[in-house]
């Protein structure tokens, strides 16, 4: 398992901020204009505060 701690850019209302995710579980990262969007195996999607390098760096 390749898991990281990001930071969720949109959290619901009263949730953490704070995820753990499995990066294996992962099909793309892609940099947008003031975010980071995963998108997972499945189709789900969330929005991060962490630059897709940033993300690379706690992988590895």
């Amino acid at each position: 398992m390749n898991i990281v701690k990001v930071h969720m850019a949109l959290p619901e209302k009263g949730a953490s901020k704070s995820t753990h995710i499995n990066l294996d579980n992962v099909c793309a990262i892609q940099k947008l204009s003031i975010s980071t969007q995963i998108v997972f195996v499945g189709g789900w999607t969330i929005l991060v505060d962490e630059t897709p390098e940033e993300i690379g760096k706690r992988a590895n």
